[in-house]
């Protein structure tokens, strides 16, 4: 709500480079906190801090980066254009896939959980100065400079409350989209290892993969959406996936292996890919232009606080 009344007021470009200057102080505490053992309860409480200020930060990051996209996008070529946000994080997630495999490879389980989890985070904010450099040199959107009078925080609160209803339909829309994720990116390495008793590089490399299988086709499916429309995806989508889930999940369960688990993923992430390629375009196009960003940001946060509890399922499994 905060950050994203704040890019709806002074500018897409300026929202982009504030949400990464924070994602990069959240991080960077995160990789440079010292132990328990070296400064007691303030570690706890300092990662706490960074968290907070990565999620502060990724609130509005995915609806500013997507309204920023949409508008500069041509009506003909919008799906395809807004669905390389989505492709972007998928490609992040191979990274990351990438480089937990590589680094527990080489170090070992026991070196990454003492002290090799904090190489990825310093890794990523190698690129934070690439990055700003990038942003700083976006053009502010044509669609945002011609409006003359933008909202402050009580206009966007009131037109936020006059279209309830429209920013049910956004959380709806958005919830499929979030539980698909943190299933197939958060929650696999985890259920495959603990559950269903894999190899740890196995369920990264389930993972790396489903990475690489959402990057290349939510764009297809982006461009797809321009052509038969975004509600024909959403729609088929959504029914395959709700037909599909139960069943794919069982046949997994009954004899899990590697080859099962690849599968499944893999059958999830063309859902995923047909889905998303459509829905992000979608919300960005139903939200009033004058609170884009904090329309979108509200109902895509919420519908993540929504699918993050697909992260409980593992401990779920874990006590049962």
């Amino acid at each position: 709500m905060i950050l994203g009344a704040y890019v709806d007021r002074l500018g897409r470009r300026r929202g982009l480079i504030l949400t990464l200057t924070l994602m990069a102080i959240g991080t960077i505490t995160l990789a440079l906190t010292p132990g328990y053992d070296r400064i007691g309860i303030f570690a706890p409480l300092i990662v706490l801090c960074g968290r907070l200020i990565q999620g502060f930060s990724a609130g509005v990051e995915v609806g500013s980066s997507s309204v920023y996209l949409s508008e500069i996008a041509t009506e003909k070529n919008r799906g395809f254009v807004v669905s390389f946000q989505s492709a972007s994080i998928q490609l992040a997630v191979v990274v990351a896939a990438a480089v937990g495999f590589g680094l527990t490879s080489w170090l070992g389980t026991k070196a990454m959980s003492e002290w090799g989890w904090r190489l990825p985070l310093l890794f990523g904010c190698l690129i934070v100065p690439v990055l700003l450099f990038l942003r700083r040199n976006l053009q502010e959107t044509a669609a945002f400079e011609a409006e003359k009078n933008h909202p402050d925080l009580r206009e966007i609160f009131t037109t936020l409350h006059v279209n309830w209803r429209l920013g049910g339909i956004g959380v709806l829309t958005a919830i499929m989209s979030t539980v698909s994720f943190y299933v197939l990116t958060a929650y696999t390495p985890a259920y495959g290892t603990r559950i269903l008793k894999l190899d740890r590089l196995d369920s990264l490399f389930v993972t790396l993969c489903v990475g690489l299988v959402n990057c290349l086709l939510v764009p297809a499916f982006g461009a797809l959406s321009d052509r038969i429309g975004r509600r024909v995806l959403l729609k088929g989508a959504t029914i395959l996936a709700i037909c599909s889930a139960y069943p794919l999940m069982h046949w997994l369960v009954a004899a899990p292996d590697m080859g099962r688990l690849m599968a499944a993923e893999i059958w999830l992430a063309v859902l995923y890919s047909a889905y998303n390629g459509a829905a992000i375009a979608w919300l960005t196009e139903i939200v009033p232009p004058r609170i884009r960003t904090t329309g979108f940001s509200f109902a895509y946060s919420l519908a993540t606080c929504i699918g993050g509890f697909s992260n409980c399922l593992y401990l779920a499994d874990k006590h049962h």
